[in-house]
């Protein structure tokens, strides 16, 4: 929660660990990478959707994620049956 002194233990901050609360310094928590990694980790052996609190502006929605695959790391192949546009556009430059 920014580079401040104080941490989600501080004082100001007890019992304000939804998202959307703000903590002594007017800072909304953000989800950091882990917690996100972790909660699609958990869905994949879990009946729960993943619920995720969402603010735009100052409107805030829950939107449920019903998915079960899981981490993907996907990544390109290249198809050797076709022409290699990609380093044809990347030599033009």
């Amino acid at each position: 929660m920014g580079n401040s002194r104080y941490g989600r233990g501080h004082a100001c901050c007890q019992g304000r660990d939804r998202a959307g609360d703000e903590d002594c310094r007017g800072e909304r928590p953000q989800v950091s990478g882990d917690v996100w990694h972790d909660a699609i980790r958990a869905a994949k052996t879990s009946p729960s959707p993943i619920e995720l609190i969402v603010e735009n502006t100052d409107y805030f929605r829950v939107v449920k994620l019903d998915y079960r695959g899981g981490e993907k790391y996907p990544h390109l192949v290249r198809d050797e049956a076709k022409p290699d546009l990609l380093t044809e556009i990347y030599r033009a430059k």
